[in-house]
């Protein structure tokens, strides 16, 4: 059975997306959706995604993540990903993301 990906958006000061599950071609439509809107509602801000208990992600997700940071930076702002571990941390350690990415 594969892990529904489920996305929690937080509003306000510190504004960002809680991830949980499996970032793949079927699920990243909303969290870029997610993105955009707090991109586009906060310019100049740093957005973060949460990705404690994201357990895969593939390169539509990472794709997402790379066009999300594109479109902040153009906006003066930034994004920025928390609690990435297992899989993921592995994924974005192999494709050189983790240099490109503010990483808490």
């Amino acid at each position: 059975m594969q892990d529904v990906a489920r996305f929690e958006v937080r509003q306000g000061d510190d504004p960002g997306v809680v991830a949980s599950g499996e970032l793949d071609v079927a699920t990243v439509p909303e969290l870029k959706d997610a993105l955009t809107d707090l991109i586009d509602r906060h310019p100049g801000t740093s957005v973060w995604v949460d990705m404690a208990q994201v357990s895969f992600i593939d390169s539509s997700g990472l794709g997402v993540l790379v066009g999300a940071l594109k479109r902040a930076r153009q906006r003066d702002g930034a994004v920025v990903v928390r609690n990435l571990s297992g899989a993921p941390h592995k994924v974005f350690e192999i494709t050189g993301l983790l240099e490109i990415f503010g990483v808490e």
